[in-house]
């Protein structure tokens, strides 16, 4: 009895832990990607895995016009080709082909955009030259003579760009007196490559101003440079092109000889994971970490390029229209169409917003 008592508890172990070894077997093969069949026997199937992620989250995952799951989910496909395919009520949605590879992992990050983008009011006069700095940090306007109380002269509005996890209240502060023509609409701002002065200038009249924003005083921080003006924006021109330097040493080496001579048009992504760039007229994206080239559109479609931080897409304005295209060239969308003419865009660090330039307002519009 004893014997056949300790038979049975060896047989019962051997058995548990057969269970336990098979269990973690198989575990293990469908973390790896593959996938048992039981057809005329056990068969173990390679499979690739497609990671999908979304912004916002909790989006359909459709692939081949079949529902799978929602985002921020890993799933095992037999290799081949796919069309993907993921959705969210009253956002834009988002499709692609691709190629599951065996034992490889698809990652899809989509950006997904409001069907319907929230336009805000920044400022409530018309306003004349609205510019953004390069870090989109600051933007100066100059405020005409109107009927309400607000006075005229120039201002700046401090965007908060690099503090995206606090509420922006956009707080204009008077910076200078507007030396030029109440009326006069051709007046154009650049700022310094450290952003701590203005260069305002004038077509109409010929005239140029340096407003120092190092000095708080409205009456005094303002000065004539017609005469000057070339030789300022010439040595700001040379600063721009050494800050620019530093840029060009990311690239790899085989865009060094390329594109080195125009360093200007190079636009890294947040993560510099990839970079924007264009040779004559023509926009291509790089993959740094895939070593892949990807063409994009000519400038006649694509004006005004930026990364849309914390995403794979490219905003652009288009016959007054604001776009969007994937890092590879898919996903093109309008994502703002309305009667207001889009001149320029900078977008918020958190890249739910856009700050949108029209010719006489600024508006924030919330895109996702």
């Amino acid at each position: 009895m004893v014997k056949n008592s300790s038979q049975k508890s060896a047989l019962t172990l051997l058995s548990v832990l057969s269970i336990i070894i098979s269990t973690t077997f198989l575990i293990s093969i469908l973390a790896r990607g593959y996938i048992p069949q039981y057809d005329n026997g056990l068969k173990i199937t390679a499979t690739g895995l497609l990671s999908a992620t979304s912004l916002p989250k909790n989006a359909s995952v459709i692939i081949n016009d079949k529902l799978y799951s929602t985002t921020d989910s890993t799933i095992n496909l037999v290799p081949a080709d796919y069309q993907l395919k993921i959705v969210k009520e009253g956002y834009l949605p988002w499709n692609k082909k691709i190629t599951i590879q065996k034992e490889m992992v698809y990652r899809a990050q989509a950006t997904l955009f409001r069907t319907n983008p929230i336009l805000t009011p920044i400022t409530t006069n018309d306003i004349i030259s609205p510019t953004a700095n390069s870090d989109f940090s600051e933007i100066v306007y100059i405020s005409p003579p109107s009927s309400t109380s607000i006075k005229p002269g120039i201002y700046l509005i401090e965007t908060g760009y690099y503090l995206s996890l606090v509420p922006i209240k956009y707080q204009p502060k008077f910076i200078a007196q507007n030396r030029f023509l109440p009326t006069d609409k051709t007046i154009t701002f650049t700022f310094s490559p450290n952003s701590k002065q203005i260069i305002a200038k004038s077509t109409l009249k010929h005239t140029a101003y340096l407003i120092d924003l190092t000095i708080n005083d409205p009456k005094k921080n303002i000065t004539e440079i017609t005469f000057s003006n070339e030789k300022i924006s010439q040595d700001w021109l040379l600063q721009s092109k050494q800050l620019n330097t530093l840029s060009v040493s990311k690239l790899p080496k085989i865009f060094t000889t390329t594109i080195a001579t125009n360093p200007a048009s190079v636009i890294f992504s947040g993560d510099e994971s990839k970079f924007l760039y264009k040779i004559d007229s023509q926009y291509f994206t790089y993959d740094i970490e895939k070593n892949i080239n990807y063409q994009i559109d000519n400038q006649n479609e694509i004006n005004s390029p930026f990364w849309l931080p914390k995403s794979n897409s490219i905003i652009y304005i288009n016959s007054g229209k604001i776009k969007s295209i994937e890092f590879d060239g898919s996903n093109k969308n309008t994502i703002f169409s309305d009667t207001l003419f889009v001149k320029s865009i900078i977008p918020q660090l958190d890249g739910t917003k856009l700050t949108i330039f029209t010719t006489d307002n600024i508006f924030n519009l919330t895109i996702r």
